[in-house]
């Protein structure tokens, strides 16, 4: 019978040491020998068989070579040929079992073998010795049927043919030639092989001499090889370690507005001009995502590069209640519910991320900023495989649509098919968003994003700031500015009118105060009074014409135009021509063939500012590439000349 009783020098382990019965006691009880020190002791019966339920008690044989003999892998692998030989040999050992004990003779189990063979049509039956062995195998292994699974993987030779010192070299051979060149064959490896075993031979007799292996021995022999420190030779130990890293269950949330996720990621999709209807380039798209609901939170899109401004239009949009985009045609089903300041937001290390910008803009909100440690995309990884699924479930599906890999392209051109404006672009990312991914099941929830955060409404109550004036100064550029007679000059444009007065006289000319700007729009800065951290006024520029609705990114290029003329930036008549001869240029611009320039032009007139990354609003200025056509400026009318000029110059009488 299979299984096993408490009888006398019966085996087990409990609690992971060895003990066996030594002895059995009139009371049921038990005194037990321990095998590891030697040690008796006594334990009742009741709690043996209370430790062998709870799994605390396993028993054991002192068999364990014929024991590691049974197939332990799932029944369903088992395939079909080894099927039919186990119930095979289930067959005659079932027959011997009816034999009564003392009718298990020799003769007696060879009648059960030829009487078994004959019912079931076995033309090679077993011999005595060998149905023995099975029924051995079975007996040890508790009864278990997969003992008697035929191991055919065992067979072969239990070492290699190879010379261990073979071995030693081919593994230097392969350290050596990874270290050359990360993409080295087999055959580069049996090439310095070669060299070392014509070094190694040299001092062996001529009966020991090592023999080159073949090419498919040592694919064998690279297949032992730990594929980690494969891995750790091609590709560096940090992507190594990212590749073979066992994943936990990463970070767990209680609530919405817990933890948001930052992060940008090209769209996968060429928009078109709204007036010229010509392709312009591939937006970049910086989303927001809530890491309990996985619901998106806010976004932006826009062609300047990411930078500070970029992400506080992000997250004002994430924190405010939302005003969907509207587009003849296109109607959202379903509302977008999601706002409020959260606890913590996680971002990688950009430089849009560091620095008094976003540490401002935190520290008002009593918002926690986290930075993911460098080259560690998995610490926000929901957002990360968010920007995946958004890309290739909304942005592919889109005429116009861009391959992530270039060569995948083939003969499609997506500046042929592009026909989506930017704001079409945003209308549709918001129906996707609210009507396809947030009612869709989420795999890792359970339930669908949208249902996620409704549910945690009834527990979490979204905050917003007190004021909504306040958010003004707080999704902002801060900047530190001296308080003179004539006002504060931010960006080479002057800020002066009676509101500064109070502070110019409280603390005279001279004084440092912090000035916010808004990138969006020069037309007014907000000062803080000195020692007062809730105190602040609105202050116009002095040339408001000028600096109304003007983008900080508008402002660099005409700036820099000024410059390079040798003209004053203070003469309000100089800066008002600059400026209207920018918006002719850059709607130049919109209608030259070649893209590169459609698409630089598109930065220029970008409502956020692409040339500051980060958050030190007293960077210099990058320089902006331009190129354009107006009653100033003209542009090259032909495609050789435009070749010519690597990048945007405003330049009189191009010739």
């Amino acid at each position: 019978m299979a299984g096993f009783t408490f009888a006398r020098n019966t085996a087990f382990n409990w609690h992971g040491r060895p003990y066996r019965i030594e002895q059995i006691n009139p009371d049921e009880s038990f005194v037990l020998h321990c095998l590891e020190d030697g040690s008796v002791s006594s334990a009742e019966k009741n709690r043996l068989l209370e430790a062998y339920v709870k799994s605390e008690l396993e028993f054991s044989t002192s068999h364990k070579d014929e024991d590691a003999n049974t197939y332990c892998r799932p029944f369903e692998e088992i395939d079909e040929i080894k099927i039919t030989e186990m119930r095979r040999r289930m067959a005659y050992i079932n027959g011997v079992r009816e034999l009564e004990y003392g009718d298990k003779t020799v003769g007696k189990t060879e009648q059960i073998i030829e009487t078994v063979s004959i019912s079931n049509e076995d033309d090679h039956p077993p011999c005595y010795t060998t149905l023995t062995r099975w029924q051995k195998r079975n007996q040890l292994a508790g009864g278990d049927v997969r003992s008697l699974v035929p191991r055919t993987d065992k067979r072969g030779p239990r070492c290699r043919y190879q010379p261990e010192r073979v071995t030693e070299l081919f593994e230097e051979s392969f350290i050596d030639a990874l270290k050359k060149s990360p993409k080295a064959t087999v055959k580069d490896v049996r090439t310095l092989l070669l060299k070392k075993l014509k070094a190694e031979n040299e001092f062996r007799p001529k009966d020991q001499q090592l023999r080159l292996p073949s090419r498919a021995t040592c694919y064998r022999m690279l297949d032992d090889i730990d594929r980690f420190e494969v891995a750790v030779l091609r590709d560096g130990k940090r992507l190594a370690s990212r590749k073979y890293k066992l994943v936990g269950k990463g970070v767990q949330t209680k609530r919405i507005l817990e933890r948001y996720e930052i992060d940008h990621t090209p769209m996968d999709v060429f928009v078109v001009d709204e007036k010229t209807f010509l392709p312009l380039g591939r937006p970049l798209l910086t989303i927001i995502l809530d890491h309990n609901s996985r619901m998106p939170v806010g976004y932006y899109i826009s062609f300047s590069a990411p930078s500070a401004a970029v992400v506080q239009a992000a997250l004002k949009h994430a924190i405010l209640p939302k005003t969907l985009t509207k587009v003849p045609g296109l109607q959202t089903q379903n509302e977008w519910i999601c706002w409020g300041i959260p606890e913590q937001i996680v971002v990688d290390n950009g430089l849009e991320f560091h620095g008094s910008a976003m540490e401002y803009l935190a520290f008002n909100l009593y918002i926690q900023l986290m930075f993911c440690p460098k080259h560690e995309p998995q610490f926000k990884g929901a957002v990360e495989r968010y920007i995946k699924t958004i890309n290739y479930q909304c942005a592919h599906l889109l005429p116009g649509m861009a391959f992530a890999k270039y060569y995948e392209r083939k003969d499609y051109d997506p500046l042929k098919h592009a026909v989506f404006t930017l704001n079409e672009l945003k209308a549709i990312v918001e129906k996707w968003m609210l009507d396809d991914y947030a009612q869709s099941i989420h795999s890792g929830l359970g339930v669908s994003p949208y249902s996620k955060w409704k549910k945690g409404l009834e527990t979490v109550t979204p905050n917003l700031p007190k004021d909504i004036d306040q958010l003004s100064p707080v999704f902002g550029i801060p900047i530190i500015r001296s308080l003179r007679k004539d006002g504060i000059l931010v960006n080479r444009i002057r800020y002066s009118d009676s509101t500064l007065q109070p502070i110019l006289s409280k603390y005279g000319p001279g004084v440092r105060v912090t000035a916010v700007y808004d990138p969006h729009d020069l037309g007014h800065i907000r000062v803080f009074e000195p020692n007062n951290n809730e105190r602040y006024v609105r202050v116009n520029a002095v040339n408001f014409e000028y600096a109304n609705g003007l983008t900080s990114n508008q402002n660099e290029v005409i700036q820099k135009k000024l410059r390079d003329d040798g003209k004053d930036s203070s003469d309000s008549d100089a800066i008002m021509e600059e400026r209207i001869a920018l918006q002719e240029f850059i709607e130049g611009c919109m209608q030259n063939r070649k893209h590169s320039v459609r698409r630089k032009a598109a930065r220029i007139k970008s409502p956020v500012m692409g040339g500051q990354h980060g958050n030190s609003a007293e960077k210099k200025a990058r320089s902006v590439p331009r190129r354009g056509r107006s009653k100033k400026y003209d542009r090259p009318s032909s495609r050789s000349e435009g070749s010519q000029m690597n990048t945007f110059k405003f330049v009189r009488n191009v010739k």
